[in-house]
C-alpha cells in the first residue's frame, strides 16, 4: 500500500502542476490577446477604433478609399450599427496641410444641403503619434463625418458598362451628366462662388440605384471630396503668385480634367469657378466614350481643345459638350448656361 501510495504521489503532483501550467498559459494569452487587441484598435485607421467626432460615436471598419494622406473608412453608428457613416481621415504634417483640411471642413459645414452634394454631418481633429508608445511622427488628424454610398462611383460604374459592352444613349448621357451640373450650380450660385476644382468621374458617387436606373431618373449622382475646392478667382500677374498657384493646381487638381488657363497661367487669364465647367465637359466626353477627349500626358493638346467625337450623340450632346470645352474662360458658358442649354436643346453661349 505504502508503495502505491508513493508511486501515486508523483502522479498527483504532475497532474497539479500540468493543470497550474495550463491555467497560467491561457492566463497569458488572455491577456496577451487584449493586449494586441488592444494595440490594434489604437492604430490609425484601425477596425474596431471608436471615435467621437462633434457628440457623434462611431466605430471605424474597413478602409474604402484613399488618396494621399487621406483615407476614408466606413463607420457604423455606436447607438445604432445599422447607421453607415464614411469617415475621411486627413493627416497633416505641415501647418499647411491642417489650414486646407481645416477650410475642407469649414466649408462643408457652412455649404447648404443640396441632393446632390455629399451630406457632411460633424467634423474634428486631433494629435495623433505614430511609433512605439507613441514616440516618433506627430501629426494632426482631421476627421470629416458624411453620409455613406454604398453604390461605388461614377467611374467604376462606366467602367463596368463598357466591359460589358454596353453604352448609354445621348438622353441617358445628358441625363446623369445633368446631376452632376446641379451639384456644380449649387456650388456657383453660393457668395462668393465656390470652385469644386476637381469635378471627375471618381468624385462622384452613386445613390439609390445602379447607372442606367439613376439615368432613367431613379437614384442620384452625389458630388464628394472637396479638398480642391476654393472661392479663389483671379487672374496671376507676379511671378511669386504664378509659381504658388501653379504648385497648388499640381498638388490638389487631376490633369486630364484641368481647364487651358489653370494648364498655362501665363496666359493671364481669370482662373474661377468656370474650370469646373470644362471639367465638367471632359467627364461627359468620357462618360459617352470610355477616353478622355485631350491626352492627359500632353499639356498642349488641352491648350488648343482640338477633340474629335467618335460616333454622333445628338445635337443637344455636341452643343453641350461644345460649350463646355471652350478654351478660352471669357467665352466658355458658366453653369447656368449649360443648364439652360440641357433644358432646352438651345446654345448656351450667356457667360
Amino acid at each position: 500500500m505504502r508503495i502505491q501510495s508513493l508511486e501515486s504521489e508523483p502522479d498527483n503532483r504532475v497532474c497539479s502542476s500540468w493543470l497550474f501550467c495550463w491555467h497560467e498559459m491561457l492566463s497569458v494569452a488572455k491577456r496577451l490577446f487584449a493586449g494586441l487587441r488592444s494595440h490594434l484598435e489604437r492604430l490609425p485607421g484601425a477596425g474596431g477604433e471608436v471615435v467621437d467626432i462633434g457628440g457623434i460615436k462611431v466605430r471605424l471598419g474597413e478602409r474604402v478609399a484613399e488618396s494621399g494622406f487621406a483615407f476614408v473608412h466606413l463607420a457604423r453608428d455606436l447607438s445604432d450599427s445599422r447607421v453607415a457613416f464614411a469617415l475621411k481621415r486627413i493627416t497633416c504634417h505641415e501647418d499647411a496641410d491642417l489650414a486646407d483640411a481645416m477650410a475642407e471642413m469649414e466649408l462643408l459645414a457652412r455649404l447648404p444641403p443640396h441632393p446632390n452634394i455629399i451630406r457632411y454631418r460633424s467634423g474634428t481633429h486631433r494629435p495623433k503619434s505614430y511609433g512605439r508608445e507613441g514616440g516618433g511622427l506627430v501629426a494632426t488628424e482631421v476627421l470629416l463625418l458624411t453620409d455613406y454610398y454604398d453604390r461605388g462611383c461614377l467611374k467604376s460604374a462606366c467602367d463596368q458598362l463598357f466591359d460589358r459592352g454596353q453604352t448609354l444613349d445621348g438622353s441617358g448621357l445628358l441625363s446623369l451628366f445633368s446631376q452632376a451640373c446641379a451639384a456644380v450650380a449649387h456650388l456657383h450660385s453660393q457668395s462668393p462662388p465656390i470652385a469644386h476644382r476637381d469635378v471627375k468621374l471618381e468624385n462622384l458617387l452613386l445613390q439609390g440605384g445602379d447607372l442606367q436606373q439613376i439615368a432613367r431618373g431613379h437614384g442620384r449622382l452625389v458630388l464628394c471630396d472637396f479638398g480642391s475646392a476654393t472661392t479663389r478667382a483671379k487672374a496671376y500677374e507676379a511671378r511669386r503668385e504664378l509659381l504658388e498657384e501653379e504648385e497648388r493646381i499640381q498638388k490638389t487638381t487631376t490633369l486630364a480634367y484641368r481647364a487651358p488657363e489653370m494648364i498655362d497661367l501665363y496666359q493671364r487669364k481669370v482662373v474661377n469657378e468656370k474650370v469646373d465647367v470644362w471639367a465638367l465637359g471632359v467627364l461627359l466626353y468620357t462618360m459617352a466614350f470610355s477616353k478622355f477627349p485631350f491626352d492627359p500626358l500632353a499639356p498642349l493638346a488641352i491648350l488648343n481643345g482640338q477633340y474629335r467625337l467618335p460616333r454622333s450623340l445628338g445635337q443637344r450632346f455636341d452643343l453641350v459638350l461644345q460649350s463646355c470645352l471652350t478654351t478660352d474662360p471669357d467665352v466658355r458658358s458658366s453653369i447656368f448656361g449649360i443648364q439652360d442649354a440641357l433644358k432646352n436643346g438651345l446654345s448656351s453661349s450667356a457667360c
